[in-house]
């Protein structure tokens, strides 16, 4: 997690300091950390960690006699504190008027840099707990795992309300379109069709919960 909180301090300074559109530092950044990765692992499954990690903190045993997955309470333990500080904390209130409208929120006095800088390392943190979580689970880490895993979070965020031009959208909404994007990813599988229709499928959500939200916005306007 510690690497990933770096590694997000490292994006938003590059956003703050460049000033350049985040898509393009965190697209080229993904590729970069891609890449150091692929060099260190040599493209190779990293097995034959710790005991200590499964049994651990990420498969607890409760005393019924076998260790049972920590994944589905971690996330509800984030959602609840995402939802928490974004509702009711002064730098969740900063986050909103700044993915709103940046130039409105300098004017207003909010340090906008402080706080891009925060969330992308925020973000870093999250990313490094869930590839945690993914060792913890399966017990080994592989180089090429999480990939394409982008387009499906911006579908689970879009879907469960966030804006594309920023500015909206709660924690648990975005854990409720994740769950939508798992449920059909799972209804896929089941039913036996092509998986590479999950991907037609998440952009097609994506394209249509994208013009859902500026038809809204136009009619807010009028």
């Amino acid at each position: 997690m510690r690497c990933g909180g770096v590694l997000g301090l490292a994006n938003g300074a590059m956003i703050v300091g460049f000033r350049l559109h985040p898509f393009i530092i965190t697209l080229g950044t993904m590729s970069v950390y891609r890449g150091i990765t692929l060099l260190l692992t040599k493209g190779q499954t990293v097995s034959g960690l710790p005991g200590a990690i499964q049994p651990g903190f990420f498969k607890a045993d409760f005393g019924l006699g076998a260790a049972h997955p920590m994944n589905t309470l971690i996330m509800v333990l984030v959602a609840v504190l995402g939802w928490f500080v974004l509702r009711y904390t002064v730098f969740g209130r900063r986050v909103f008027a700044v993915g709103g409208n940046e130039t409105a929120a300098k004017y207003a006095g909010v340090p906008v840099g402080r706080v891009l800088i925060l969330v992308y390392t925020l973000m870093g943190v999250a990313a490094g707990l869930a590839g945690a979580m993914a060792v913890g689970y399966f017990g080994a880490a592989t180089s090429g795992a999480g990939q394409a895993y982008e387009l499906r979070v911006i579908a689970g965020a879009v879907i469960g309300g966030a804006s594309l031009t920023g500015g909206r959208g709660t924690a648990f909404g975005a854990v409720l379109g994740t769950i939508v994007i798992e449920l059909i990813n799972n209804a896929i599988t089941i039913l036996e069709i092509d998986t590479n229709y999950l991907y037609v499928v998440t952009g097609g959500a994506i394209i249509l919960a994208a013009v859902i939200d500026r038809l809204k916005q136009g009619l807010q306007a009028r």
